[in-house]
């Protein structure tokens, strides 16, 4: 089992997830509305927008991040 999980933000690597989903169907794939690439809150696509969350290092990532690595887990 496996799981891959996506920003729906994400402007550089969107599009892996799919292939790698597709690669492996049996996989979960997470797809988590307004989260870009690493993983923090933002909703914007505007890259000097998202370019500021990289950054910022007093935000956190997704707490949805957090919870389907747990729900993941705790079915392996």
């Amino acid at each position: 089992m496996s799981c891959v999980d996506k920003g729906g933000r994400d402007i550089q690597k969107g599009e892996e997830a799919n292939l790698l989903h597709d690669a492996r169907p049996a996989s979960k794939l997470v797809v988590i509305q307004d989260m870009n690439h690493v993983r923090k809150e933002c909703t914007s696509r505007d890259m000097a927008v998202q370019m500021k969350t990289y950054v910022k290092r007093d935000t956190g990532i997704k707490s949805q991040v957090a919870r389907e690595i747990a729900d993941f887990l705790d079915k392996l």
